[in-house]
């Protein structure tokens, strides 16, 4: 793993026009803030320097290379915040979709209960003349908070994550209380995204969390994850941290081996009501998950709740 400098942002000169050329919704997703531009590369704080497809979908939108550089996540939030001085959001909805009968009171119950959690509406977008990703891309351009609507198919799959910029929540049979929840984390920023979207619903329901990293892949080896001062170490104690402030009772999972065998195994062997996890980038290895526990008649038929960056462009294609 490349080891890069701590960047003391307070003492370095931002070029704001660059920075807000990246909305930011995506900066405090991949916790990534553009610095400069020089001879067509863009020098980029990050709290997660060896995220490749962070790196990929900001070299996509800034057209340029992309120079990591590394900042705590504390400084880089504060910098964030002063930069943009994001706006309170305004109250928003929740899109109810459904295209099985059979799961219609299924979707409805789902979204009833995450309105309650969220403190928004439901509209429902259930109209025969529209397919999955034709009404994902209505909630999109109407800003929708969340989406809430049927597993589709594999191919229909791969389109719906790819084109979401919105979370969504997949009802995959007959709904029923949420208790446990199992959170894969990517060992990124998105993480702690996903736990701000799960822990009110978890605190309000009174559910546990079961956090799970990932021990594959470069930089989340098993490990890392218990050096406290390592990237991976802190990452894992701001997420504890998050839950245990928020009253959440937490669990620690560690599993090895294929990072999707990893997730099938864990949900086929243990009484999860609800299975999180945050999309990188396009959603490939999301979709190869849910694809592996449907194959392999994982989870039950619980629902998956899929966290994706937002306000992806769209030329940001495979």
């Amino acid at each position: 793993m490349a080891h890069y400098f701590e960047l003391d942002l307070s003492t370095i000169n931002i070029d704001l026009e660059l920075a807000r050329q990246v909305p930011y919704a995506l900066s405090r997703y991949y916790l990534a803030l553009p610095l400069g531009r020089e001879n067509g590369r863009v020098s980029v704080a990050m709290t997660y320097p060896e995220n490749e497809k962070a790196k990929r979908i900001l070299g996509r939108l800034m057209q340029a290379e992309i120079v990591p550089l590394f900042a705590s996540a504390e400084s880089l939030e504060l910098a964030l915040k002063c930069i943009h001085t994001p706006e309170k959001r305004l109250a928003s909805c929740i899109m109810s979709w459904h295209n099985r009968p059979e799961l219609e009171t299924a979707v409805t119950q789902a979204a009833t209960v995450l309105s309650q959690a969220y403190h928004t509406q439901i509209v429902n977008l259930a109209a025969p003349e529209l397919n999955l990703c034709e009404a994902v891309k209505l909630a999109d351009s109407v800003h929708y908070e969340l989406a809430v609507c049927t597993l589709p198919g594999r191919p229909a799959l791969a389109s719906v994550l790819s084109q979401s910029t919105i979370p969504l929540f997949f009802v995959r049979g007959d709904h029923s209380a949420i208790k446990r929840i199992l959170v894969v984390m990517r060992g990124f920023a998105s993480d702690e995204q996903a736990l701000d979207w799960l822990t009110p619903f978890a605190w309000q329901f009174q559910a546990s969390v079961t956090l799970m990293p990932l021990t594959s892949g470069p930089g989340l080896g098993f490990s890392k994850y218990h050096q406290r001062e390592s990237p991976a170490g802190r990452h894992l104690d701001r997420c504890l941290l998050r839950l245990h402030t928020e009253g959440v009772p937490v669990n620690l999972k560690f599993r090895q081996g294929d990072a999707v065998q990893q997730v099938v195994e864990e949900v086929a062997g243990n009484t999860y009501d609800l299975l999180a996890i945050a999309a990188e980038a396009e959603g490939d290895f999301v979709s190869q998950v849910i694809t592996a526990i449907d194959q392999q008649h994982a989870h039950n038929g619980r629902p998956i709740f899929v966290l994706k960056p937002p306000d992806l462009t769209s030329q940001l294609t495979n």
